[in-house]
C-alpha cells in the first residue's frame, strides 16, 4: 500500500500543474494505472470586473454630497470606505454595491469598498462626492462645479 502511494505522489507531482484559473484533478484507481485527466475551470468570483470594467484607475462612484465628512479615525483600526455613493452607512461600505450590480434595471460597474487603516488617532475629512484622487480622502474635488451643480442644496 505504501509503495502504491508513493507511485501515485511521484505520478501526480510529475504530472500535474495547477494555475490560479484551472484546476486540474487526477484520478487514479487501484492498480495505480493513469486515468486521463479532467479539467475543471473554477467560475470566477461574482464581483470581479469583466473586460473594459476596469480602467487603469478604479471607477468614479455616484456623487453622495457636495461636502466631505469630518470624523475621528483610530490608528491602526480597518475601515471600509464606500466607492459606489449608494452606502446607506456614508461615507463607510455596508454592501449595498452587491445589490445594485445584480439587479438587471441598474447593471453598475462592479464596484469595491477602499479599505484603509490610518498611521495616527485624530479628525480626518473623508470624501463624500467619491470622485478624489487621494481616497479615502477629501483633496478638494467636490468644489469643481460639475460636482456642485449635481446635488442641489
Amino acid at each position: 500500500m505504501a509503495s502504491q502511494l508513493r507511485q501515485v505522489g511521484q505520478i501526480l507531482t510529475q504530472r500535474v500543474r495547477l494555475s490560479c484559473t484551472t484546476v486540474i484533478t487526477r484520478c487514479v484507481s487501484d492498480d495505480t494505472s493513469e486515468q486521463p485527466l479532467k479539467e475543471k475551470k473554477t467560475k470566477p468570483h461574482p464581483e470581479t470586473p469583466g473586460p473594459g470594467e476596469y480602467e487603469v484607475d478604479p471607477p468614479k462612484g455616484k456623487i453622495f454630497d457636495k461636502k466631505p465628512f469630518k470624523m475621528e479615525l483610530e490608528a491602526g483600526k480597518k475601515y471600509a470606505w464606500c466607492t459606489c455613493g449608494r452606502s446607506h452607512r456614508q461615507p463607510f461600505c455596508d454592501g449595498t454595491h452587491k445589490i445594485h450590480w445584480q439587479d438587471p434595471k441598474h447593471r453598475l460597474v462592479k464596484f469595491h469598498p477602499h479599505r484603509f487603516t490610518v498611521d495616527e488617532s485624530k479628525d480626518y475629512w473623508l470624501c463624500n462626492c467619491k470622485q478624489t484622487e487621494k481616497r479615502p480622502f477629501c483633496d478638494g474635488t467636490h468644489k469643481r462645479a460639475d460636482i456642485q451643480k449635481s446635488i442641489r442644496s
